[in-house]
């Protein structure tokens, strides 16, 4: 179904230009330092709006260095149009102080994240990981952009892009675990390549994953989900850790965070489809 596009789009999407993250394959295995960053800035503009609100109440004599309460907001309580970093002094970047983006945090990659209700719940339920979703849609992204500002959360990034290739936007090993939910099927064969489990997207996948990490797939779609099934047997480097043909029904976790596709299948009374893949190289 055509999506409207929404009023003022542009403008809106402005508006979270903190959470939004353009030219993605600038930051090619420099992503754990680019939400570090993001949320070092989110600090800063909280601070000063902070600053600013309370030197509006101050009679003009006491407005001395020593009399100015310190700012005290949380990333959490951030303004959600946050300042470019070019207009903030560079002394004010302490990124080094920022969590919870620490070298080592983990972090998750959905592709496809529409609307951003699961992804948005992952990372409210995992504060120190760090979730990035990408979708390629402007008008969709928009919503998610809208979801993760109501959360409030440090940990959670989208990009407005569409991936040709996953190589392109990150380094080897960079991604502890990729989401796949409800991608576009693509059921006529002359599509295959454009399937997001295609074998050649597999063996992206694999590199920009750890060894041990995983690939979670979710779809309603009988066909596509044999179709993934086949290709992550046939492509090395797989191993299928949890495969359902009824989540809902097999008590697995995956079933917990659902998608807005999900709910509405589940509501249908469809099968959804579920594979677990472990990388093993």
């Amino acid at each position: 179904m055509r999506q409207r596009k929404p009023k003022n789009l542009q403008e809106r999407l402005d508006a979270y230009k903190h959470l939004l993250v353009k030219a993605p394959e600038q930051h090619k295995g420099e992503w754990r330092a680019m939400f570090r960053e993001r949320a070092a800035q989110r600090q800063n503009a909280g601070n000063a709006g902070n600053a600013e609100a309370g030197a509006g109440t101050l009679p003009q004599a006491t407005l001395g260095a020593g009399t100015l309460p310190q700012a005290t907001l949380g990333v959490g309580a951030m303004p959600r149009a946050a300042l470019a970093t070019s207009t903030l002094p560079p002394a004010t970047l302490d990124v080094e102080a920022m969590p919870p983006a620490a070298p080592e945090a983990e972090l998750y990659l959905e592709i496809g994240a529409g609307k951003g209700r699961f992804l948005t719940a992952k990372a409210a339920a995992a504060p120190d990981s760090l979730f990035l979703g990408i979708e390629g849609r402007d008008g969709i992204v928009l919503r998610a952009l809208e979801k993760a500002g109501a959360m409030g959360g440090a940990n959670i990034l989208f990009s407005r892009h569409l991936v040709r290739s996953a190589l392109d936007i990150f380094a080897h090993g960079e991604i502890d675990g990729l989401y796949l939910n409800f991608s576009d099927p693509w059921p006529k064969p002359r599509h295959e390549a454009m399937r997001l489990t295609a074998a050649a997207r597999l063996d992206e996948y694999k590199k920009i994953l750890k060894p041990g990490g995983f690939i979670e797939f979710k779809t309603d779609n009988k066909d596509f989900f044999e179709f993934t099934y086949r290709k992550m047997i046939e492509v090395q480097g797989y191993e299928l850790a949890e495969v359902s043909t009824s989540l809902q029904k097999s008590g697995l976790p995956a079933r917990l965070v659902l998608t807005e596709y999900e709910e509405r299948f589940i509501r249908w009374e469809r099968d959804i489809y579920f594979i677990c893949a472990i990388i093993s190289e």
